[in-house]
């Protein structure tokens, strides 16, 4: 079974990170997100707690997706990166 693919939004003001299934319908709030491709949303702050992550979360979710979207220049990256770090794998 496929995992739902998800959307990383933040809070511009507060720093909060959310992971936000694709799809979800969420009551419309107050609280203002924003997407790394402009999109926002404006919605309950209580609805979206579940969403919520950790820094390490989104920055692993942001790193992977980045990944993907590069392929095989990607790859490289990554085998850069853990070299850079000294480490034999991520």
């Amino acid at each position: 079974m496929a995992t739902p693919s998800k959307t990383f939004f933040f809070q511009q003001k507060g720093g909060a990170f959310y992971l936000i299934r694709d799809g979800a319908s969420l009551p419309p709030g107050p609280l203002d997100l924003r997407s790394l491709r402009g999109a926002q949303l404006l919605v309950d702050e209580q609805a979206v707690k579940p969403y919520e992550v950790d820094q390490a979360a989104a920055h692993a979710h942001l790193k992977t997706q980045l990944y993907a979207k590069l392929g095989s220049f990607g790859e490289g990256l990554r085998e850069a990166w853990r070299r850079g770090r000294g480490k034999s794998s991520d």
